[in-house]
């Protein structure tokens, strides 16, 4: 199992905005096979936390690949300030 954080920090006015985009990531992505967790936390401020759990590396490279993920990257450019990702563990 692959497990790691990603921590978006949205850019300034645009909290709501990434909060939108990132739903339909999140609904999409806990759909997939291999799919173990991936999880959706939000401060008060404009800190995302995606926390994710993978079956194996080539199922996180499947998701890499999704139009749903390929979509959210692309939106993020413009809502994103700042992407902090935590190392991956494998267990």
């Amino acid at each position: 199992m692959i497990e790691f954080s990603v921590l978006l920090y949205a850019k300034e006015g645009r909290s709501e905005a990434l909060a939108e985009a990132l739903l339909p990531l999140v609904k999409e992505s806990q759909k997939e096979d291999g799919a173990i967790m991936y999880d959706l936390h939000a401060s008060e401020t404009e800190l995302f936390i995606i926390t994710e759990k993978w079956l194996n590396q080539e199922a996180l490279d499947k998701h890499e690949a999704t139009p749903h993920f390929l979509s959210f990257q692309a939106a993020a450019e413009k809502l994103v300030d700042k992407v902090v990702r935590l190392p991956k563990v494998v267990l």
